[in-house]
């Protein structure tokens, strides 16, 4: 509803309700265990389905924040109307077909610094997974 694209990411729960928070958390818990736990990802052959997983919300959560020009930054911290979501059980494809979807967000006049604080925490995880992965010198 706001011309982003803020395609990618997970639901969140059964619906088709996304929430910035949810995905962020994950993306960090994630990052986190392929860290401590590389090696059993490497030998049961994850390592190639948790970097992917790890890319797909990374990817979503760059998405999310917008610092176009001279305005204020803005996270957009949910898409969906979590009443409607959450009664469509149903692939994000055929939501994608009932229309657009309202999101939220918050800026410098609706302050989200817990939800900042979680998307700012999966990105820098994410570095250091890219790191570890040589994509980052």
């Amino acid at each position: 509803d706001v011309g982003r694209d803020l395609s990618g990411g997970f639901q969140d729960g059964a619906g088709s309700f996304k929430s910035t928070s949810s995905i962020a958390y994950t993306a960090a818990m994630l990052a986190w265990a392929r860290l401590a736990y590389e090696r059993g990802f490497r030998t049961s052959c994850q390592l190639d389905r948790i970097d992917t997983t790890i890319d797909a919300a990374l990817d979503y959560l760059t998405r999310a924040f917008v610092a176009d020009g001279p305005s204020s930054p803005t996270l957009y911290v949910a898409v969906g109307d979590p009443q409607v979501e959450d009664a469509l059980w149903a692939p994000p494809e055929v939501r994608d077909r009932l229309g657009p979807r309202p999101s939220f967000r918050v800026d410098s006049d609706v302050p989200g610094p817990d939800v900042a604080g979680h998307v700012s925490a999966a990105l820098a995880a994410g570095s250091i997974v890219a790191r570890r992965r040589g994509e980052l010198a």
